[in-house]
């Protein structure tokens, strides 16, 4: 042991550091893309990067979604994370980790891309490239008003199907687009599966998987409630909006629309196999590509994996929504339905402790490019992020969908992860021969309450602490600028973007504090 342990630390003092070696700038770049290709994809983006910069190195490091977190706030809390790093704003327990140890790109986003000369998007600032404008959710942090990362790809949910079992054995090409119809092929793959003694279900199911496609029915048809949640008139529903709504009593697990969802989610659960919450993603998957589920409910970011895996032509389809003369659920649903706003993921942020600001900046203008877009999409099998890159799926279905009514609500996590364990640990009432929607709510009713409120405090907390750590920077920008202004405003207007960005982030801890005051909870306890 002491051995090892004189050989490890050797190794860490002797070993090349990202600059030595060969002589080249080496950058870093850590993702948890573990999906059938996108490592591949990635890599031939960087070799291309690397044939038009041949004095700078990139190495990809790809970290497994497990323990990417621990593994992320670890590196950035020692100063040893990557020059470019993933990030997800719907990580848990993250919510200081942006303005703490990322380098804001809002300087960057208004110039040119240079790899697009000569291409379609030549002439255009590099954030207007982009499908969402870098404003989505993924890239941009409203709270701050600064663009933060640029993306590759976006996603979808979306149901995938065995092509050839399914014509088999219901006689359909495609699974029906409407929701009756869905249930009544799916009645069909239950009775064959009587018949002939063959395992076999509708609806493949995981924690993850099931997840995934409940939320995605029981959010449409919560839209009504969430456009009247909608306090500020936003056109989206934020955490504090559904948490505070839920205590002034707008809405419950009593009301009639959520227990509608309830019974929704309750009916699509029960076209998957018993205890499927006890099942992980990849449980579901092998039930797929082993034939023993016709359908598996994920994002289109599985469909590499899923196709690569299975032996079996698979298709796409859009997961079934009941329509508004659904008889049990039209009175609840507005539409046409879209997939929502405009939305980009994988999104890239840039380490503030980097020593190579420009290089990783310019490394990621090649990423999202026409060009480098292209070789990603290409080898990836994903939607791309890049404006005027198509897509090379050849399911029309696969490709995002804008076209209808969406909110960006969410019902089973209304505050934060008091309340989302609250319901991840009882939502198996619903299921099963003995379960049923009052029984989820009679477990919910009298314990969610305290939830929020808890939730909420932590929120607080949390936003008061990101204030007291953005004062510094501004002042310090402040003083920058009055010794030392660029010609063109640059320095100027990033210290016009800080004071706005905390402007905005007080006024919205204002009313969350006064919020937990009206609702008689210690804001600072």
């Amino acid at each position: 042991m002491v051995a090892t342990y004189l050989a490890a630390v050797l190794w860490v003092f002797l070993r090349a550091g990202p600059d030595r070696g060969d002589g080249r700038t080496v950058i870093q770049l850590t993702h948890w893309q573990v999906e059938s290709n996108i490592r591949e994809a990635v890599q031939a983006q960087l070799d291309r990067y690397e044939e038009l910069n041949p004095d700078i190195r990139v190495e990809q490091i790809a970290v497994p979604g497990n323990v990417y977190q621990m593994w992320l706030r670890t590196r950035l809390s020692g100063g040893m994370a990557t020059d470019i790093v993933e990030f997800g704003t719907w990580l848990p327990g993250m919510k200081d980790i942006i303005p703490r140890y990322f380098q804001p790109i809002t300087r960057y986003v208004g110039l040119l891309n240079p790899y697009n000369e000569g291409t379609s998007l030549e002439g255009v600032p590099w954030n207007k490239t982009i499908r969402d404008e870098m404003r989505g959710s993924q890239g941009f942090h409203p709270d701050l008003n600064q663009y933060y990362a640029p993306t590759l790809c976006m996603v979808s949910m979306r149901m995938f199907y065995n092509k050839a079992r399914l014509k088999e054995v219901t006689g359909y090409d495609k699974p029906p687009s409407d929701y009756r119809g869905f249930l009544a092929m799916s009645d069909k793959i239950f009775e064959v599966s009587r018949e002939t003694g063959v395992p076999m279900v509708p609806i493949a199911g995981g924690k993850d998987n099931a997840g995934w496609v409940m939320s995605y029915m029981f959010g449409r048809l919560m839209m009504p409630l969430m456009y009247d949640l909608d306090r500020n008139y936003k056109m989206k529903v934020l955490f504090h909006d559904t948490a505070f709504g839920y205590l002034d009593g707008k809405w419950s697990f009593d009301s009639p629309d959520v227990r509608a969802g309830m019974q929704l989610i309750r009916e699509i659960g029960e076209l998957m196999r018993p205890g499927f919450l006890q099942l992980a993603r990849d449980d579901a998957t092998q039930q797929f590509v082993r034939g023993e589920a016709l359908m598996i409910g994920t994002g289109t970011w599985d469909a590499p994996s899923i196709r690569e895996l299975a032996p079996f032509e698979v298709g796409v389809a859009m997961i079934p929504f009941p329509a508004a003369d659904d008889p049990e659920y039209g009175r609840f649903v507005i539409g046409p339905l879209g997939d929502g706003k405009v939305n980009t993921g994988f999104s890239l942020y840039v380490n503030k402790a980097t020593k190579h600001v420009d290089q990783a900046i310019d490394l990621l203008q090649f990423m999202t490019s026409v060009e480098g877009n292209r070789i990603f999409t290409e080898v990836a099998g994903w939607y791309p992020a890049t404006k005027t890159v198509e897509s090379n799926d050849p399911e029309p279905d696969f490709a995002p969908f804008f076209e209808g009514y969406a909110t960006g609500g969410a019902f089973n996590n209304p505050a934060g992860p008091d309340a989302r364990r609250l319901w991840d640990t009882n939502v198996y009432r619903l299921f099963g021969p003995n379960g049923s929607v009052e029984k989820l709510a009679d477990a919910l009713r009298d314990i969610y309450p305290k939830a929020i409120k808890t939730d909420m405090a932590n929120e607080l907390k949390q936003a008061i602490q990101q204030l007291r750590r953005l004062d510094p920077a501004i002042v310090a920008q402040m003083a920058l600028e009055d010794f030392e202004i660029n010609g063109d405003g640059e320095e100027m207007m990033d210290s016009q973007q800080l004071q706005a960005g905390q402007n905005t982030y007080e006024i919205r801890t204002f009313e969350l504090r006064n919020d937990l005051i009206r609702h008689e909870v210690d804001p600072y306890f």
